[in-house]
Order: structure tokens, then sequence, then C-alpha cells
């Protein structure tokens, strides 16, 4: 956007960033959605004069608004939700500037008159202020067993930066106490071991057991936390599940971030999943739950339908021997997923193991 400004595209949308003369930022949309911010202000300073947008139908000048375009078989809707857009025709016989609140579709020649935004246009403002987002990669860890004794930090394994690191005790201390650390997820459970189901709002740990097809977690190259468990052992007493139920995976997720103030507002959370033989994948946090239909890499966007919907709801960490002074607040991430087939369907017990793997997450806050 050349810094004059923030732009969100739709899925399966298309542009194109045109060579220019340095006179003004330009875009030229080739189809789908778009949704875009531009500065005033960043326009003047840089001596840019106008936002320029072309699109199948229609040419936009712009000078600082806030507004969307939406192009689909040979014809564009404009609409503004701040500021004014100046649209023309793609032949420039026809011009109106479009004020806000108000739209206008352009189709070939057809330039139709300016009309009232309808309720769905006007909520198309919630995915220009996630064109704002700040996007914040969060660390994961997995912490090995110990003896869980308050005075002993447990070593952990970490991603971070793109990279896996093995942390000792006081490595592992120094990094939850570090400011530079930034938002982390730390995963409820020990590595090598898999969580199992407590009525889907604790996390408890069993030990993997191998000639059932089932692999303890771990952290894999990419940031991916990966372990496999087989269903039919649900209804073991330490799992004590029904038999198609699902695995969960919870966290406890540490802002890093309360009463510092180097981010801003939370509004949401993302994250990739995948699997073998997985069906649905259910994520909660406080702001309420979203089931997401596998295989697919899943970003977990219904919660931010509205930009101040989703929260975390940071708690204080207590221990039996009082507050950790280095993890100040915290708050849950829970993750579900559950298998597609059922036991009447396989041939026996080993068939029945499912892999799950997530991680991959990133904060989503707005601009401090």
């Amino acid at each position: 956007m050349g810094g004059v400004g923030s732009a969100r595209l739709g899925e399966e949308s298309q542009i194109r960033v045109p060579q220019t003369n340095g006179d003004s930022p330009s875009l030229e949309m080739l189809k789908g959605r778009l949704f875009l911010n531009i500065s005033a202000k960043e326009l003047s300073q840089r001596k840019k004069g106008e936002f320029r947008l072309k699109t199948p139908a229609a040419l936009l000048a712009v000078k600082g608004t806030k507004f969307f375009v939406i192009s689909n078989n040979g014809a564009d809707t404009i609409g503004v939700i701040e500021g004014v857009v100046s649209v023309t025709d793609s032949r420039g016989r026809n011009a109106v500037n479009v004020t806000a609140g108000q739209a206008v579709t352009v189709a070939g020649d057809a330039l139709a008159p300016a009309r009232p935004l309808t309720t769905e246009e006007i909520a198309y403002q919630n995915e220009i202020a996630l064109a704002e987002v700040v996007r914040t990669p969060v660390a994961l860890v997995l912490e090995k067993a110990h003896d869980q004794t308050v005075t002993r930090d447990p070593s952990a394994v970490l991603f971070h930066q793109g990279r896996v690191q093995e942390l000792t005790p006081s490595a592992y201390a120094a990094f939850k106490s570090s400011a530079s650390a930034g938002p982390y997820l730390r995963w409820q459970g020990w590595e090598g071991e898999i969580p199992a189901f407590e009525g889907e709002s604790n996390a408890a740990a069993t030990k993997p057991l191998s000639t059932m097809g089932e692999q303890g977690v771990k952290i894999l190259p990419d940031g991916m936390l990966s372990y496999a468990w087989n269903w039919s052992r649900n209804e073991e007493p330490d799992r004590n599940v029904a038999i198609e139920a699902g695995s969960l995976a919870k966290f406890d997720f540490y802002p890093h971030d309360f009463g510092q103030g180097t981010l801003g507002q939370c509004i949401g959370l993302e994250f990739q999943a995948r699997g073998k033989d997985l069906g649905r994948v259910k994520a909660t946090t406080a702001s309420g739950a979203i089931t997401l239909l596998m295989p697919r890499i899943m970003r977990m966007e219904m919660v931010v339908g509205h930009p101040r919907s989703f929260s975390l709801s940071p708690v204080p960490l207590t221990t039996g021997g009082g507050q950790k002074s280095n993890d100040v607040e915290r708050g849950f991430v829970r993750m579900a997923a559950y298998p597609t087939t059922t036991s009447s369907q396989t041939k026996s017990t080993r068939d029945d193991t499912t892999s799950f793997q997530l991680g991959q997450f990133v904060l989503l806050t707005l601009p401090k």
C-alpha cells in the first residue's frame, strides 16, 4: 500500500500492483472483494495527492477514506464507510462522488446512482478494521515431565522465532520472565504424553500405547504440535469418555503484555490444524466456541466476526506455594479433535488411531 493505508483481500480475490512513476500510489483489482483504509494524513505527508484503484469496471480516486469494492461477473460495487470516493466508469465518461454511508454499482458503461448501504454492506466495516490488525507470532511451549514442585522449574521444548529449541530449567525460567519473549501458549501436559478428556473442559494426560499406534505429543520442526491417540481407549478409566468423542488440546495462554502496553486490544487468534482421519476441530476461548470442519487449513476467524468480540479473560496464576511472579496472568484456549469414523466402521481397535497437529499460532490485535 506504499505506506498510505492498509488493505484486506477476500478469499479467491486477485489484485495487481502496477508500475508507477512515483506520483500516486495505485492498485488494480482483478476480481473478488477488497477492503481498504486509506489515510489522508499519510497521503498528505508523502505528497502523493490521492490513491488510485482500477477495477474491472471502474476507476477510483481516493484522498483518505474507508471503503470496499466487490467485483463479480463484470459488475463492481463500491461502498464507503468514511470519507469520499470518486468513481468513474472504465471509459471515463461518467463520474460520481460516493460519500459515507453510500454505495454505487458500475457495470460496463453504466454507472448507477449512489444509494444507501445495505445492512450487509455496513457490516463490511469489520473487515476494514481487520485490515489494520497487527499480527504477532505466538511461541509454543511444551514442558517436560518433572516433580512439579513449586521450587523447581521444568525443562521445556520451545518453538519461537521459527525454530525449535531445547530449554534447560534455568533457560526456561529466563524465557518466561523476559518481556522480549512475547505472547506464548503452554500446553497443559508433558512432552511424550497424550491428552485425555475430562468433560470437554479440563485436560488430563496419559501415557501413549505404542502397540495401539499412539504417539506422545511433540513439536515438529515447522512449529506444529503433534500427537496420535487411539480413540478405542477412550472408555478406559484414565480417559473416561464416550468412544467416538474427541481428544483435547488445552493451552494456557500468556499474553506477556498485561502491564507492559506493547500490544493493542486482542481480537483473535489464528492457527493451523491438520491430521489423519479427523472430521472436525472445536476451538474454544473465553468468548465462545467455533467448530471447524476438516481437513483444511483453519483460521479461527469466526470469533473475529466483530473486532471486539474476542477475549482471553486473563486470570492470576497461583500455585500451592503462592503466585509466581513471572507468570502474571493467563487465559485459556481449548481445542478438541474428533475422528471421522465410528467403532462399527473399523476392522479392529488397531485401526482406531487418529493423529492431530496444530500450531503456527498468530495473535491478532488492533493497533496500539
